[in-house]
């Protein structure tokens, strides 16, 4: 039987037994785990005296009982510490593991996640539609926000008219995003009293009629009326054209256009008239030139605008793109607009009446912005 040697662990000071060939040998410390040197103990001192070698058991003998017993002490004391560490670290690692496990399981499947999160989606959404459709000036807002955010462009429209009820609340953050899209500081007065009234029920109007007689269109005595207005009201301004049979007592017999009467129209918002005066301009030069060079059919896109609506949400955007088309010698303003999803035509005669009718809109405006500050004075006589 070999001899047993013991030695302290080099990371936590407990003590290892082991065969006494064994020393030298790297082992795991079966207290701490770490990896320690296995060493024989010094058996010997040197004796100041004589400078010889004092046997260990010499050296015990000579050790008063009061330092035995504190080294006892020490010793046990040095061992519970590291039990207790070790204990401490096998818990900390096995928590670790569970709180892993528990990470990489999934609670419910991934369909079911996706499930749940569309069902709380569509909550969400009903409950937002019910408070706009209630009246509820915040739910407008984030109803109107929300057909923006769609990225939608024929919701627009939509979106703007929800955002116009709950501005009409003087809710303000619908007050700001409808401002953006209109800055005051660009808006002379008038238009800025029509932009700030722009809910009031009051319009006016201005017309271009002319009439054609023509028996082998009409097979009889009946009348092409051609209206061409243009509309001041809700903080806008509609250019339309519509075309209508009359007989000789001046009745109207058929609307040629029913179907197509959303869709023949330019509208533009208060005090951005500027912008569709060059494009009109531009349309009746190129008209000019194609019957002077009489020239092949083609068409060519005069301008292409993008309104935004809001700057935090750029991505809403109505596209409106005005096109000239020579088609057999007649010249024709094509007119599609992303926000209804429609294409209009105009003849050179429709935009010779557009152009007529905006020269009479200072005029208008003044007049409607008057009937409005009448209407809100005779209300004000029954405060």
């Amino acid at each position: 039987m070999s001899e047993e040697s013991k030695c302290n662990c080099q990371h936590c000071g407990g003590h290892i037994a082991f065969p006494s060939e064994a020393a030298g040998q790297d082992v795991a410390c079966p207290h701490c785990g770490g990896e320690t040197t296995l060493v024989l103990p010094q058996v010997r001192k040197v004796n100041p005296d004589s400078n010889a070698l004092v046997p260990r058991d010499e050296l015990k003998s000579e050790m008063p009982d009061a330092t035995k017993v504190l080294i006892g002490i020490i010793g046990i004391a040095i061992v519970a510490i590291s039990l207790a560490l070790i204990v401490h670290h096998q818990n900390e690692a096995a928590q670790a593991e569970r709180n892993w496990k528990e990470a990489i399981t999934p609670r419910t499947s991934y369909t079911e996640q996706v499930e749940e999160e569309q069902v709380a989606r569509e909550k969400h959404q009903d409950y937002i539609h019910w408070e706009a459709t209630n009246g509820i000036a915040e739910g407008e807002f984030v109803y109107a926000t929300n057909l923006l955010s769609s990225q939608m462009p024929t919701l627009t429209n939509t979106a703007i008219e929800w955002l116009q009820k709950a501005a009409d609340q003087g809710y303000q953050p619908a007050i700001e995003l409808l401002g953006e899209n209109q800055p005051k500081s660009q808006l002379d007065s008038i238009d800025n009293f029509l932009w700030e009234n722009r809910g009031t029920d009051l319009s006016e109007t201005e017309n271009d009629l002319t009439s054609t007689y023509n028996p082998a269109v009409f097979n009889g005595e009946r009348y092409m009326i051609y209206d061409r207005s243009i509309t001041i009201a809700n903080g806008k301004i509609v250019l339309k054209a519509e075309d209508k049979i009359h007989n000789d007592d001046n009745q109207e017999l058929t609307d040629l256009t029913s179907k197509e009467a959303a869709n023949n129209k330019i509208d533009f918002e208060i005090g951005k008239e500027a912008q569709i005066t060059p494009i009109f301009e531009k349309f009746l030069e190129w008209a000019a030139t194609a019957k002077e060079n009489n020239v092949e059919n083609f068409q060519k896109q005069i301008i292409c605008v993008t309104n935004s609506f809001g700057g935090t949400l750029g991505s809403a955007q109505a596209i409106r793109t005005y096109t000239f088309s020579w088609q057999d010698g007649q010249a024709n303003l094509i007119v599609s607009d992303s926000s209804r999803d429609s294409v209009a035509g105009f003849s050179t005669e429709d935009v010779f009446s557009y152009q007529k009718l905006l020269l009479r809109l200072p005029q208008m405006k003044q007049k409607l912005a008057d009937a409005i500050r009448n209407k809100e004075a005779q209300k004000n006589l029954f405060h």
